[in-house]
């Protein structure tokens, strides 16, 4: 039975035995990399396409997605999350980003019951054409640089003791393929790992934790550079059943660490229409406040098999960045 969340099997102090290690498990790789988890490190990891977000709900809610992606595009946020997956889920996000760059994302996720869900996904950034010069200034041509990562995932419950599964914790791993290109090419293998704790508070509080892109490097010229290694501990909070407050903290190995919260607000309009209403604030720009960096907002429509959100991002000086996300679950 549940009480009050508590979790069977070990009680509260089960659970933060659970957590301690789960935790532990995830970051103790971190020292490894290069980096000093501030900005002494910027310019220093490569492929740094796989830092963009990779749907418009996500962009929306400042990426404070740890704990509630439930579509494909889990993979992507936390690997552990895929079981949230209803059946099948397919997503196509298109991004028109600044300078003439865009950035589209796809993915499939499906769920195999109690045995956990599978995932796999494709992102490409497109980095438009660029005059090359040689050493003396004159033109070489034209060129297009991109990124491309394909990636395949897979969670599972990993304490089945619990009878039921939202009392279980959950564990996702997966694995990239990148290829980058600027005039030269260059591939690496990296990988995700994550874990959402069982909901708490009477199921109005859970957890979650990823390591994304934890091995792996680029080499261009004589110079290799590590993947961008980020850390996140998110939350969710359930104040109504269409009302969630959300949080994540981040430590990316190349920058300062962050904060993020945001909100989302949903509403049945029809019987069969959804309308989600998001809004999120991060400290990852805080000292750039030129044209609201560091704010995002969202819309979202859902209906019985498909949904559709949009994102708002603004970047100051460089412009805005808008993104578009369509979603089908059957």
């Amino acid at each position: 039975m549940r009480i009050n969340g508590r979790i069977k099997g070990g009680g509260l102090l089960g659970f933060a035995l659970k957590a301690g290690l789960a935790a532990l498990s995830l970051f103790s790789a971190a020292p490894c990399f290069a980096g000093s988890f501030d900005r002494s490190g910027v310019g220093t990891t490569a492929a740094q396409f796989l830092k963009l977000s990779a749907t418009a709900r996500g962009s929306a809610l400042a990426e404070c997605m740890t704990v509630l992606a439930d579509d494909a595009s889990a993979l992507y946020w936390n690997p552990a999350a895929l079981i949230e997956i209803q059946k099948r889920s397919v997503v196509f996000t298109h991004a028109a980003y600044i300078a003439d760059t865009y950035y589209d994302y796809a993915a499939y996720g499906q769920k195999f019951g109690d045995m956990g869900a599978f995932g796999a996904s494709i992102q490409y950034m497109n980095h438009g054409n660029l005059t090359g010069t040689n050493a003396s200034g004159i033109e070489t041509g034209s060129f297009t640089p991109y990124d491309l990562a394909v990636s395949m995932g897979f969670s599972s419950y990993i304490s089945g003791f619990n009878k039921y599964p939202e009392e279980r914790f959950v564990l996702g791993v997966s694995a990239k393929v990148i290829s980058s290109k600027i005039v030269n090419q260059d591939s690496t293998i990296t990988m995700d790992a994550g874990i959402l704790t069982p909901w708490l508070m009477n199921n109005r509080f859970r957890m979650g934790l990823t390591a994304q892109n934890i091995m792996g490097g680029l080499r261009f010229g004589n110079e290799t550079s590590k993947m961008p290694f980020l850390g996140k501990l998110g939350g969710r909070v359930r104040l109504l059943s269409m009302w969630d407050l959300l949080f994540d903290v981040a430590a990316p190995v190349d920058n300062y660490p962050y904060a993020s919260a945001a909100t989302e607000i949903r509403v049945n309009v029809l019987e069969n229409l959804r309308v989600d209403l998001r809004a999120g604030a991060t400290t990852r720009a805080a000292s750039d406040l030129d044209g609201l960096r560091n704010v995002s907002f969202g819309l979202g429509f859902a209906g019985s098999t498909l949904g559709l959100d949009y994102a708002f991002n603004p970047f100051g000086d460089l412009g805005n960045a808008h993104r578009v996300t369509l979603k089908v679950s059957f």
